[in-house]
């Protein structure tokens, strides 16, 4: 109950939200989480922006040194004397205001950071992004549309001013989109095109091709998105691959959030148990229910055969189904009860006289 609590006041879900967002689409993410000493938790769990996050690994072992570099906005609001920049500069820590006006990099403690990272390599100091065909795509998506460069004067005595330019822009934007448009210029200006071929270039072939990739490198069945010459049941083998990459971004979630967010606040609440004599930090743990990548229908038909065959427990089975055992037989001792009171009421109506009844 106290964890339900803090994961609802400093919403704990968007935060696991927004770092799996940013882990598929960087592949790392670097959560922050602050804490709030009056009250022994964390008051917020922030995403930072891995482009301006710097980290240092040693060669041998583990032990990585993680640390921010200030954007322009942090050097501005240290540096500036605007009145609403002294006013936020009261809500920054004055070390880290000490490293910005060295311009260095602010150091962050291995107690507040996380770097959750997709690894191409176990020696990797940083992670790989599954997404390597779109830069394919954006260098394609440029081709398409070459440059239009306008050129307004000359060598002659003609020099635009500004109020000229803008003038001329303006009449460009309303031609753009209208066939039938006229321009009626002098020789002052000279409208040029400039590609990789000089026109349009076709690059179908290339999207099709990045497109492919993409499934590939996602692991993701072409049926499964567009239905496409395909049906579901040949798509099992590519489906089982999703799911168990995505059991395994799920493992690392769940280690991740016991052991940086809910462990070292066990720690200060002092929730410790012993067993057999030994005192033991007690850590909740996080549960998924079913995954839903295939048919549901074989799958609850075979767990429920394995109920039962008392190979499988209830439990399992609400688990996997995404229902809580306790509350449904919470619900169904309500539903007897409600039942029997039902039934009882029934009973006594049933024996009362009409004169009874009317006065009710």
């Amino acid at each position: 109950q106290f964890f339900m609590e803090m994961a609802e006041r400093i919403d704990l879900y968007s935060a696991v939200y927004g770092a799996a967002l940013d882990f598929w689409k960087h592949g790392e993410v670097f959560p922050y989480a602050e804490l709030d000493d009056g009250t022994g938790t964390w008051s917020r769990i922030s995403i930072l922006n891995p482009d301006y996050i710097h980290v240092k690994k040693s060669v041998i072992g583990d032990q990585t040194i993680i640390s921010l570099r200030p954007d322009a906005t942090l050097q501005r609001i240290v540096n500036s004397t605007a009145p609403s920049d002294v006013a936020m500069r009261k809500y920054i820590p004055k070390h880290i205001m000490q490293y910005v006006r060295r311009g260095q990099n602010i150091p962050l403690d291995d107690f507040n950071v996380s770097h959750l990272k997709l690894l191409s390599s176990p020696y990797d100091v940083r992670g790989t992004s599954i997404i390597v065909s779109v830069c394919k795509f954006a260098q394609a998506d440029g081709m398409v549309n070459p440059l239009t460069l306008v050129k307004l004067g000359g060598e002659g005595e003609y020099r635009p001013t500004q109020a000229d330019i803008e003038a001329f822009k303006n009449v460009l934007e309303e031609a753009q989109y209208d066939k039938d448009f006229k321009i009626v210029t002098h020789a002052g200006v000279t409208v040029e095109r400039i590609g990789f071929s000089g026109a349009t270039l076709d690059v179908s072939s290339d999207i099709e091709l990045i497109t492919n990739n993409l499934y590939a490198g996602l692991m993701t069945p072409k049926a499964l998105i567009d239905q496409e010459s395909a049906s579901y049941a040949s798509s099992s083998v590519g489906l089982e691959v999703l799911r168990q990459r995505y059991d395994i971004f799920r493992n690392m979630m769940k280690k991740w959030l016991e052991r940086k967010i809910f462990a070292p606040i066990c720690e200060i609440q002092d929730f410790f148990e012993y067993e057999d004599g030994e005192k033991r930090l007690q850590v909740p743990s996080i549960d998924f229910n079913h995954m839903n990548l295939y048919d549901m229908q074989d799958y609850i038909q075979n767990i429920g055969q394995f109920v039962g065959n008392k190979q499988v427990s209830l439990q399992t089975l609400h688990r996997s189904l995404g229902l809580s055992y306790e509350e449904e037989r919470r619900r169904l001792r309500e539903e007897v009860i409600d039942e029997a009171v039902f039934a009882k009421e029934q009973q006594i109506l049933g024996g009362m006289r009409l004169s009874e009844l009317l006065n009710i």
